[in-house]
């Protein structure tokens, strides 16, 4: 007070170390169609302790994370006055992938932010088998239930809920697909839970088909024979009547069938009379199904 003032000489006050904790890793957007085109621009600003931009770092990026193998057009780069590098990102698998820069001027020091993109799959393209067919009895639902998905081209699950329908590709026992063949997809996934084939066989495979989309084989897988059905088994005599004079014959043949009409062989019979008056001779008791 009363006195005269006094200004001093000019200095400067200069930037400080880069800080891990309060640069930032930031993507805009922050979510892209993975289809190898669609880009996310990564933006790192390393800054010192009390937010003043650091020029003039070399700056790295990489994914940390997730289930891609994103594409990192430039991984190398040169903070700007602003204390900014970009760095642009491509995908063509879908997910979330997080990103994380390293300022390797100074010690490779990890910024502690990271940055996430997630990726979302293209367009709805083909089909392919989430779950294959697998080998299952004659006239049993096939289990775990064939599911069916539909994907983009490259791969990834879509969220299309078109209709998919199934059918016998290779009939390699001349069967008959029973079940509900053709199915809304829920989240791109088509779920078969009641398929089943009447008809033993081996290399049988199944074709499934969407409208617009580029349709698939399974794998093969076999129908097996089922159990010994008493009802569908059958007895028949050849001829029916004969003389009873000890020499004439008939035949007595003895089917045995699963429930789906399959013949069961190597299994072992007995026949024997079941009733009536007389004591016929059956001439071998025993006998193993062809």
């Amino acid at each position: 007070s009363d006195l005269t003032g006094v200004t001093s000489g000019t200095f400067n006050i200069t930037v400080g170390t880069v800080s891990a904790s309060t640069s930032t890793v930031s993507a805009s957007p922050t979510s892209a169609t993975a289809d190898g085109t669609t880009t996310s621009t990564i933006t790192v600003t390393l800054l010192d302790a009390n937010g003043n931009p650091v020029s003039g770092k070399t700056v790295t990026l990489g994914k940390s994370s997730g289930p891609g193998s994103p594409t990192i057009t430039t991984v190398l780069g040169t903070t700007n006055v602003s204390g900014q590098a970009t760095f642009t990102v491509t995908s063509t698998t879908a997910g979330a992938d997080a990103f994380a820069a390293t300022d390797t001027t100074d010690s490779n020091l990890v910024i502690t932010q990271t940055a996430t993109v997630t990726f979302t799959a293209g367009t709805a393209t083909k089909l392919a088998y989430g779950q294959q067919p697998s080998n299952t009895v004659a006239g049993s639902s096939i289990s775990p239930a064939v599911t069916v998905q539909i994907q983009d081209q490259y791969g990834n699950l879509t969220s299309s809920t078109a209709t998919v329908t199934i059918a016998i590709g290779t009939n390699a026992g001349g069967g008959t697909l029973s079940g509900t063949t053709s199915v809304a997809a829920v989240a791109g996934t088509a779920t078969f839970s009641n398929l089943s084939i009447n008809r033993i066989g081996t290399g049988y495979t199944l074709a499934a088909s969407s409208s617009d989309l580029t349709g698939v084989t399974s794998g093969t897988f076999n129908i097996t024979v089922g159990t010994v059905s008493a009802s569908t088994s059958t007895v028949v005599a050849s001829p029916p009547s004969v003389t009873a004079n000890g020499t004439t014959t008939s035949t007595i043949t003895v089917t045995l069938k699963d429930a789906s009409l399959n013949p069961v062989s190597g299994k072992t019979v007995t026949l024997a009379k079941s009733s009536g008056p007389g004591s016929p001779t059956i001439t071998t008791v025993l006998g193993t199904t062809n």
